[in-house]
């Protein structure tokens, strides 16, 4: 029976990037004191397979550098997994209660971090930094990658993949289809933002915990705050230029119970469900929907034998607020409901997301959470690329009874889900969703995806500033324009 005994997050914030580590340093930081959460030292000894997420370090096998720390520890008797983006975070996860399950190994370490703050002040003072260099021709034991980003190539082409603006689409097609007035909409947005700024504000691990109020959030021009991409300011969107790690140790309850660790220590995972069903943006029909989550959230909680009211706490995944409200949709709970936040941390933009790792750190502080209330069920949530993959797991305090339950439903998601073609063509159509570039007073670039006759879609963007005000005096979406050959944007 596999179990979570030991979490930790590692943080730093230094000014002299000399006087900073890189993130390998921080990830050993987190992995040792995960084994003093876990009760002490003893556990790390018996580590024998290591997963991480791929980050924006240069390290080919991170998991080898990392078990070259660990006292007691043949690095070479280690099983090493690097996930490349582009794999949910729930699956590395489940991978290691997988090895653990199995017998495949005693102690996984699930492992990440960034020291993205360190390299951003390395380059503002112009210091050079001599970070560990990796043997080029080394690879981990075990490679994760995955078959598709769902990034088409007109997207790629028509720049299109920009976070940022991808999710700003969404978010503006969710407005729509709740018939709410930009204004109403962008109001209820920064509203949802602000609670989650409350809870990063009291969340001592948190990046930012300034606690900003709906209107320093929602409205550009406040020192540090920008517009992005409409209606996106720089406080919706996901922060990830800090220096952050977080580590999971998973072992069995008999390894467990040998080492003497408390059974209110340990953290049982009950069901993991992912969806791994890729489409681009563009080429979904539904564009406020998230056909993942809607097939996946109800399965996870049906394999735990739960009801969603019945859950403790839960983290939604925040790197921008579109991601929350599909994945709160899917799960039917309710944005704004005083009694339950739909984050443990403060979510990406103000507790910190450091790339490719904000689960692992969510899931630190979701145990210590199952920890303080003994039998609750507590909800981590994963996603990958714009909303493409989703993934739920449940986990407690309390043992499954029918032990751990895991699914992947990419198959019933892919028959559930409409698609349009997307071609590179011109000509009338009308705006399935749009967003801005830049401030509404100096906008720089509009992006439209545009339905053409014939149930076809294509890409259109415009740099002519009079056009983009025009998106932004009221919603646009369903009103008719022209698109040229190129993908240029124009007035009907």
């Amino acid at each position: 029976m596999p179990v979570v005994v030991g979490v930790a997050t590692a943080t730093q914030r230094i000014e002299d990037p000399t006087e900073a580590v890189e993130a390998l340093a921080l990830m050993a930081r987190a992995i040792r004191s995960a084994g003093e959460d876990a009760g002490g030292a003893d556990i790390l000894g018996l580590v024998d397979w290591i997963g991480v997420p791929e980050g924006t370090w240069a390290s080919r096998d991170p998991g080898r550098r990392l078990a070259v720390g660990l006292p007691g520890v043949d690095p070479d008797a280690v099983t090493t997994v690097r996930a490349d983006v582009g794999i949910l975070q729930q699956d590395l996860l489940s991978a290691a209660v997988g090895a653990v399950a199995r017998g495949e190994a005693r102690v996984a370490v699930v492992v990440g971090g960034e020291a993205r703050y360190r390299d951003l002040r390395a380059r503002i003072t112009g210091t050079a930094l001599a970070d560990a260099v990796d043997d080029p021709t080394v690879d981990p034991d075990v490679l994760i990658r995955p078959d598709s980003l769902g990034v088409s190539d007109l997207e790629i082409i028509r720049n299109t993949v920009t976070p940022v603006a991808a999710y700003a689409l969404i978010e503006n097609a969710i407005g729509h289809a709740r018939g709410a007035t930009p204004d109403a909409h962008r109001d209820a947005v920064a509203a949802l933002w602000a609670r989650f700024a409350a809870v990063a504000r009291d969340n001592p691990d948190a990046w930012d915990r300034t606690g900003w109020d709906a209107a320093s959030i929602r409205d550009p021009g406040a020192p540090g705050n920008r517009m992005i991409s409409f209606p996106y300011t720089k406080r919706h969107s996901a922060q990830w230029n800090v220096d952050q790690a977080a580590a999971v140790l998973v072992t069995s309850r008999r390894v467990a119970d040998d080492l003497g660790v408390p059974a209110g220590q340990a953290v049982h995972p009950h069901a993991s469900v992912v969806a791994n069903h890729a489409v681009p943006l563009s080429e979904r029909a539904e564009l406020h929907r998230g056909i993942g989550a809607e097939v996946a959230a109800p399965r996870v909680l049906e394999l735990a034998g739960l009801e969603a009211s019945a859950l403790g706490p839960v983290d939604l995944y925040s790197c921008f607020p579109s991601a929350v409200e599909v994945l709160a949709g899917a799960l039917g709970l309710p944005l704004d409901d005083p009694a339950r936040a739909l984050t443990v941390t403060g979510g990406l933009a103000f507790a910190g997301g450091p790339l490719n790792n904000y689960v692992i750190g969510a899931l630190v502080e979701l145990v210590r959470r199952l920890r303080a209330e003994p039998g609750s069920f507590g909800l981590s949530t994963s996603v990958s690329g714009f909303l493409v993959k989703q993934g739920f797991s449940i986990w407690s305090t309390e043992p499954p009874e029918r032990g751990v339950r895991e699914e992947d439903v990419s198959d019933q998601v892919a028959a559930a889900t409409a698609t349009v073609p997307v071609v590179a063509e011109g000509g009338p159509g009308t705006i399935a969703s749009y967003t801005v570039d830049g401030a509404p007073a100096a906008p720089e670039r509009a992006v439209a995806l545009v339905d053409l006759p014939g149930g076809r879609r294509t890409i259109a963007v415009s740099t002519d500033a009079d056009l983009a005000r025009e998106l932004l005096a009221a919603d646009p979406i369903g009103t008719s324009v022209r698109v040229d050959a190129d993908g240029g944007l124009h007035r009907h």
